[in-house]
């Protein structure tokens, strides 16, 4: 990465695997899965009430509102990393005097054409086409994994930076660096 060139072979695979848990490990994920697991095991607690039955289920979707997004993380690292493996990956280098910022959600999926679908469908992730992972690794270099045909390290000017830049704090929770 000091060499701004993309690695290859194994280091490529530790990229990947960093760039997903960058991924899966924000608070905005953690929070957005302990919400849905918290909100699962209320209704499970009330069907059980409401039938009378044993609490047996409530008892594993208790332990869900605790460390669900463990569990999570565990089958998003499978998933990103499959996907990964069949994306194409790029280093965008920042033009002199520019300089990729980071966010407390560092790693995101983002799709540039989802404001031509309806919104029901704008939501990234891996199985979506057009999708891309961006990563600032680095203040002068964006980690990209996309579906497109650029593959290896370019030099991209401020304007292209700046986009990059608007993307990145709109996918932040709560700062950017």
């Amino acid at each position: 990465i000091e060499k701004q060139i993309l690695p290859e072979g194994d280091d490529l695979d530790l990229l990947c695997l960093y760039a997903a848990l960058m991924l899966s490990r924000t608070k905005k994920d953690k929070d957005h899965v302990l919400g849905f697991h918290r909100e699962l095991h209320q209704r499970t607690l009330e069907l059980e009430m409401a039938h009378k039955a044993p609490r047996t289920t409530s008892v594993f979707t208790e332990q869900l509102t605790i460390d669900g997004h463990i569990m999570h993380m565990t089958v998003g690292l499978k998933v990103a990393m499959t996907h990964l493996r069949e994306m194409s990956l790029a280093l965008l280098v920042a033009s002199e005097n520019c300089t990729f910022i980071t966010s407390d959600s560092p790693c995101y999926l983002h799709n540039p054409k989802a404001h031509r679908l309806p919104p029901m469908f704008r939501s990234p992730g891996f199985a979506v086409e057009d999708v891309e992972l961006r990563f600032p690794i680095a203040p002068e270099v964006l980690f990209v994994a996309s579906r497109s045909p650029v593959v290896g390290t370019h030099q991209v000017s401020a304007d292209w930076v700046d986009d990059l830049n608007r993307v990145t704090r709109f996918k932040c929770h709560d700062f950017c660096v």
